[in-house]
């Protein structure tokens, strides 16, 4: 279950301590079934980046954070991808 954190904690956090990301991911027909697409903008900087499937979302997000590639592999768990497909309704295909 996803614990919210209540405003007051949210606003003790130091400006330089936050970085915000806006996320808009979409399903795409393709051969093997739907898949995920979508883009991540990073609002402070308004850079935004393309990905595919919820590795890329993961990917994206690691990449601009500078997590290196060792530590990203614990990042994102099997069981977390398919909590967070399962968010958008239907299991994405693996391919």
């Amino acid at each position: 279950m996803t614990q919210w954190n209540h405003p007051r904690e949210e606003a003790s956090l130091e400006e330089e301590q936050v970085t915000s990301f806006l996320v808009r991911v979409w399903r795409e027909p393709g051969p093997q079934g739907p898949q995920f697409r979508g883009w991540v903008q990073h609002v402070q900087s308004g850079q935004r980046a393309y990905f595919h499937g919820i590795e890329g979302l993961s990917r994206v997000l690691a990449d601009y954070l500078g997590v290196s590639r060792a530590e990203r592999a614990g990042i994102l768990s099997r069981r977390l991808r398919d909590r967070i497909a399962a968010w958008f309704g239907r299991q994405e295909k693996q391919g």
